[in-house]
């Protein structure tokens, strides 16, 4: 018998020399007799057995961290979830969107918007009124609602209530404005109209007292707007009334509308003192001269530049509040002849001018105290000739 050879050297594994039709391996389950056994058995001559599979001597002690099962973020322990808490729970999968049901149902009508046809009902409204105030703008010859040659008209139609400002503490509180207080005043400063009764230069002032030839002349400037005013006249009016009264002197009113000069923008002296120069107009200065201060308003409010606030004011005085006394208020009938007081206040104490300013024939009255009193002893002076 032939020789082995390695099979891996040239010419190796069959050897070149074995016998034909022998086959070189041997028969399966076979193998060479060996002094060792394989695995410890068989023994020599023995069917070869087959390799036992790998036994891993750790088996059921070694866990995988890799085949761990996952341990999900609602659990105490195991690796944790790092996604935010609105992916608990698993995928929830694509947001949801409503169902589509189409385009929008057009309105009734085939789709046509029904506001085409009140806009220009509106457009309509709006040109006729733009026309109508022209010509009664037109009309009237000066601008002022229904007025002609100066003087008010009530317009015809009524107009919308106009609802007065809240009474300040302390104030009474005032009547309900009629139709006529609603409509929006208007200023006549291009003509100086004095009114009934004024004397004096230009008929600037309007008296008070039973005796026009009295010796003494007690010339007050005021503004109704204005605070100091109002406390000189709830000193002093005791003082001087009953000597006006008696006939001993005379007192001369001249309304100014200094403070509108200092609060630019604001009426409510100019309007004020119209109003009560409309007063003098119907004989009932005195009493609406001492309602008008008596209510004041705070010296930084407007409240009378509105003249629905003055007429509804001027129904507290019995008799006043006619038709004819609203329609002076409205036009501003007075405005210019008090714009013109405020001149001759400058023309007397410059521009540096004030009020109260008092004067007893001519020659300025200053209180060292602030009281009645002081008063009281000039015009007693003056009337005794000292």
């Amino acid at each position: 018998m032939a020789t082995a050879q390695d099979p891996n050297q040239p010419g190796g594994w069959p050897p070149q020399d074995a016998c034909p039709g022998q086959d070189p391996y041997p028969p399966a389950g076979q193998f060479e007799p060996s002094d060792q056994p394989l695995f410890g058995q068989p023994q020599s001559g023995q069917p070869l057995l087959e390799q036992p599979a790998y036994q891993d001597p750790n088996q059921g002690q070694y866990q995988n961290p890799y085949q761990a099962p996952y341990q999900g973020p609602d659990q105490q322990q195991g690796y944790q979830q790092p996604y935010p808490p609105r992916y608990q729970g698993g995928y929830q999968g694509p947001p949801q969107t409503p169902p589509y049901f189409g385009p929008p149902t057009p309105p009734p009508g085939g789709g046509k918007s029904n506001r085409a046809p009140i806009l220009i009902v509106v457009a309509v409204l709006v040109l006729c009124l733009g026309i109508g105030g022209y010509f009664v703008t037109a009309g009237n010859g000066n601008g002022k609602p229904g007025s002609t040659s100066g003087s008010a008209t009530l317009p015809a139609g009524p107009a919308p209530v106009a609802t007065p400002s809240a009474p300040l503490p302390g104030q009474t509180a005032a009547a309900p404005p009629s139709v006529a207080a609603t409509i929006a005043e208007t200023h006549n400063m291009g003509t100086v109209v004095p009114p009934s009764g004024a004397v004096g230069t230009d008929q600037l002032a309007i008296p008070y007292g039973t005796n026009p030839s009295a010796k003494v002349v007690l010339t007050i400037y005021e503004d109704l707007r204005c605070s100091f005013c109002a406390n000189a006249e709830a000193a002093d009016t005791p003082v001087y009334q009953p000597m006006a009264d008696s006939g001993q002197i005379e007192v001369q009113y001249h309304l100014v509308d200094l403070v509108d000069q200092t609060d630019r923008g604001s009426t409510g002296s100019l309007d004020a003192g119209n109003a009560l120069a409309c007063a003098q107009d119907a004989g009932k200065f005195t009493g609406y001269h001492t309602l008008l201060f008596a209510d004041q308003p705070d010296e930084t409010s407007d409240l009378y530049g509105s003249a629905a606030e003055l007429i509804a004011l001027a129904k507290q005085v019995p008799g006043l509040g006619s038709p004819t006394f609203e329609a002076c208020v409205i036009s501003g009938r007075h405005d210019g002849w008090v714009a013109k007081n405020y001149t001759s206040l400058i023309s007397v104490l410059g521009a540096s001018a004030y009020v109260p300013y008092y004067a007893i024939n001519g020659k300025e009255f200053t209180s060292p105290t602030g009281s009645g009193s002081d008063l009281r002893t000039a015009l007693q002076a003056a009337i005794s000739g000292s």
